[in-house]
Formats: C-alpha cells, sequence, structure tokens
C-alpha cells in the first residue's frame, strides 16, 4: 500500500522593504564650510555601502546644521531602525512628519516601523496616506500588500502586489512577493512566471530561487525544485531552508541517503529547524532505519509539539518497528491536532486492524473516507477487513471503487493488488 508523503516544507519570507528616503539632494554652493546638505550627501553615501554609524554621524551634523531637514530625520530614522533603535527612529519619522506631512516616504518608513512593534493597523494607516500622497508609489503597495498578507488577507495582498508591479515593472520583490500569494491561493503556473521574472530581473536573488523550487516540488517536478534549490544555495551558502527543502526534493525523487546530507548541513546551520529533523527522519524510515527514523521524529516534535505531522510519521515508523502501542498513540495525537488528515485516519485503521480491533478499524477507514472520497487505500483497506468478516458484497463495493481511484490516480501497482483481490472473491 502506497501513502501520500507529506513533505513540510517552507515558504521563503516575504520582503518587507525599507529605505533611504529617494528625495533629491540639492546641490550646495563652494564654500569653506560645509552645509546640512553636504553632510546629507555623504550619509547617504556611507548607507548604501552599509557603514551605518557613519551613516548615523553624518546625518546627526546635517540635522544639527539644520534642524528643519525633514529628509534628513527620515534617513536618520531609518540608520537607526537598522541599528536596533526604534525608538530613536519613530522620533526621527515623527519629527520627519511634522516637518512635511506631505512625503510619503517618511509615512513608508515609520508604517515599517509600526510592522516590526507588531501594530499591523498602524502600518496600514501609514501606507494608506503614502499612497493617497503619491499614487504610483511601488514601494508603498509592497509594504501594505505584506501587512495585508500576513493579517490573511491574501486578495488585499495580492490588489496591493498587483499595483506595485503596474507602476514598477521592474520591481523583483514584488514580484516574489505576488508568487507568493497566487501559490497560496493555488494559481502556481502564475507564480512560476512572477518568478521566472524575479529571478531575471535579479539573477542573485536566493528568496526567488528557494520559491521557484517549492512551487515546483508542489507540482511534482522534483527535478526542477532541486536545481532551485541549489541555485539558492549557491547564492547564498547558509541558506538552511534550501538545503532542507532540497532535501525532501531528493527523498521524494527516491534519493534518500543523499538528502540525509543536505538535512545535516540544514541542521548544523540551523539546530532547532523541526522541519529537517522530520525530513532526515523521513530519508531513514526510507532507507529502514525505522529506531533512527524515530528518535529524528522525536527530535522534531521536542523542538515544535505541535507538529502534527511528525507525530503521524513517527507512528509509522514505530508500526514499522513493532510498536504498535506507541504507533496508536501517536496517530490518536496527531489526529487530534489535524482532524481532517484523511492519511492518518488509514493508518491507525490499519495499526488498529494489527492490533485485534477491526471495528476501530473500520471506524478509521470509513472517517478517512469521509474526508476524502478519493482516498484509494482508505477503500482497499476497508474492503479487505469487510471481507476477513464475511461481508462478500461490501468488500466487493470497496475494493471496486478503490481499483478505480487507483486507476484514476495513476497508482499502478494499488490497482494490480486490488485487482489481484477481486480475482481471488470473484
Amino acid at each position: 500500500m502506497k501513502i501520500m508523503h507529506r513533505a513540510i516544507t517552507i515558504l521563503g519570507a516575504l520582503v518587507l522593504l525599507g529605505g533611504l528616503s529617494p528625495v533629491g539632494l540639492a546641490q550646495s554652493e563652494k564654500t569653506k564650510q560645509p552645509k546640512a546638505q553636504d553632510f546629507y550627501r555623504s550619509g547617504a553615501q556611507q548607507a548604501k555601502q552599509e557603514n551605518y554609524d557613519a551613516a548615523l554621524k553624518e546625518f546627526d551634523q546635517a540635522i544639527e546644521l539644520n534642524p528643519n531637514y525633514g529628509s534628513a530625520y527620515v534617513n536618520r530614522g531609518y540608520i537607526r531602525s537598522t541599528l536596533g533603535d526604534k525608538e530613536g527612529a519613530l522620533a526621527d519619522f515623527n519629527q520627519a512628519i511634522e516637518l512635511n506631512p506631505n512625503d510619503p516616504t517618511a509615512y513608508v518608513n515609520r508604517g515599517n516601523l509600526y510592522y516590526q512593534g507588531g501594530n499591523s493597523q498602524a502600518a496600514l494607516e501609514d501606507f494608506n496616506q503614502a499612497v493617497t500622497l503619491k499614487s504610483d508609489y511601488a514601494a508603498a503597495y509592497l509594504n501594505r500588500g505584506f501587512v495585508h498578507s500576513s493579517l490573511g488577507e491574501s486578495q488585499a495582498a495580492l490588489a496591493d502586489f498587483d499595483q506595485a508591479v503596474k507602476h514598477n515593472s521592474n520591481y523583483a520583490e514584488a514580484y516574489l512577493n505576488r508568487a507568493v500569494i497566487r501559490a497560496a491561493l493555488g494559481d502556481r503556473n502564475a507564480a512560476l512566471d512572477d518568478l521566472d521574472r524575479a529571478v531575471q530581473l535579479q539573477p542573485n536573488y536566493a528568496e526567488a530561487y528557494f520559491n521557484r523550487g517549492f512551487v515546483r516540488a508542489a507540482n511534482g517536478d522534483q527535478t526542477g525544485a532541486v536545481d532551485d534549490f541549489t541555485a539558492a544555495i549557491r547564492v547564498r551558502s547558509s541558506y538552511a531552508e534550501a538545503y532542507g527543502n532540497r532535501g525532501f526534493a531528493l527523498v521524494a525523487m527516491g534519493q534518500p541517503q543523499v538528502a540525509i546530507a543536505d538535512f545535516n548541513q540544514a541542521i548544523q546551520l540551523q539546530p532547532n529547524y523541526a522541519e529537517a529533523y522530520k525530513g532526515r527522519g523521513d530519508a531513514r524510515a526510507a532507507l529502514g532505519d525505522q529506531q533512527g527514523a524515530t528518535s529524528d521524529y522525536s527530535q522534531a516534535l521536542e523542538i515544535n509539539p505541535n507538529y502534527a505531522v511528525a507525530y503521524a510519521t513517527r507512528a509509522k515508523a514505530r508500526s514499522n518497528a513493532g510498536d504498535a502501542q506507541g504507533a496508536l498513540e501517536d496517530y490518536t495525537q496527531a489526529l487530534s491536532m489535524n482532524a481532517s488528515d484523511d492519511t492518518a485516519y488509514t493508518e491507525r485503521g490499519m495499526n488498529r486492524k494489527a492490533a485485534g480491533d477491526p471495528d476501530g478499524a473500520i471506524e478509521d477507514y470509513s472517517q478517512a473516507i469521509q474526508i476524502n472520497p478519493g482516498n484509494a487505500d482508505a477503500y482497499f483497506q476497508r474492503g479487505l477487513l469487510q471481507l476477513s468478516q464475511g461481508n462478500r458484497q461490501q468488500a466487493l463495493a470497496d475494493m471496486e471503487t478503490a481499483a478505480n481511484l487507483y486507476l484514476k490516480l495513476g497508482q499502478a501497482d494499488g490497482y494490480r493488488n486490488v485487482l489481484a483481490q477481486l480475482n481471488q472473491v470473484r
């Protein structure tokens, strides 16, 4: 019997942009004494080179010479935020807005700061004000879309990312974020188009390769997924999630031994990476190492006690190792966390059957079928159990349904197994 593999993968984080104010710099006249604009210009240059401490000193000087220099407050606020001084950053953004209430950049930066502090509503209000002041402000739409996405407002987020791309067709981050939303809404082909565009615009965009790999894996293109995760790792060698997801793809391709090396690397880079332990457990289980698999699943659950899929996979490993009671406990725990997991019901049914509880097994198979009428395994297993209990007609009906489903799903082994049973019964 084949059980559907459910690899847990992680989408790359959406990109929340902040940035230096794009306000143009006035050309200062040549004088012996530097002017505020000179310090401003120097600070902007230092910031572009990521010399943030030096940039901060330059913006301090600009503001000291001109206390009404609004854009200097915006940029100093950005630098302070980058250096972890959130209170100082907020004070600067507030001052910039007081000096110039029509500066959309100040609202975008303050909105970012509000969001980072957990105040999504205040962030939305600032982004709304930014697009009111500047209706073609792509970065404001991008940031507002990010907040909508974090609140589960997918359609609003999609509309904002559409606007960001409309106003800046070369905005790689906007294409990435729109792809994430499109994939979540089930439009994977459109997501792939966006990710292709993001990579075209920014060839060293690790997150774009990562997300494209994720979508390709979801589409069943494991080879393409491995290529993309490899590209992400080439750009960023410390990308733990890329190693982890490449490991999942390799397991799906039947290369568990190679996958273990990726999971090991992911865990080395990120010791509390629960999904990597779960993935390594899958690889070890595929190699027949049920004890090692159980150990990895247990480690994943120690990191994340609410990891329902890890309970289900540990249950299977325990069952394969002969620990029927431990398996039953794990399946029950998994289902208490995710009552819609038809695969877990099917596997618990098999466990109950082996433990001498046929009624409990039939109950689980029936529940799996109710959740997913396309679960061929549940029909087949229920049919076998019905047959053993002398319920020939019910058994035939279940097996015929299972055969049709296996054929429809292209699962040749399952189809042949059912036909063999039917030939014995008829």
